[in-house]
């Protein structure tokens, strides 16, 4: 996910003040996957569809706390939805 973030700081710089980042990834740490959301994310990532094998709550978690003072990531299923505010 590291190469991923980037787009956070990219997008900080045009971030009006009082102004949110909103977003949502499919991440495979840290939630639940049934098993054809497993089938279906291991035959996007080997097609090159998908690039997140290696994507997880945590390190979603980490990337927001790194660059925001408030964030919320709310998990449905392997869909994490966040927001962000205040950029550091």
């Amino acid at each position: 996910m590291a190469e991923k973030v980037i787009a956070f700081d990219h997008l900080n710089a045009r971030l009006r003040p009082g102004g949110t980042v909103f977003g949502s990834t499919l991440v495979q740490g840290g939630v639940q996957r049934n098993p054809a959301a497993r089938m279906l994310m291991a035959l996007y990532n080997r097609k090159g569809i998908f690039c997140n094998e290696a994507d997880s709550l945590d390190s979603l978690r980490s990337a927001l706390a790194e660059r925001y003072e408030t964030f919320h990531i709310t998990s449905i299923g392997c869909a994490a939805l966040f927001t962000a505010q205040q950029p550091k």
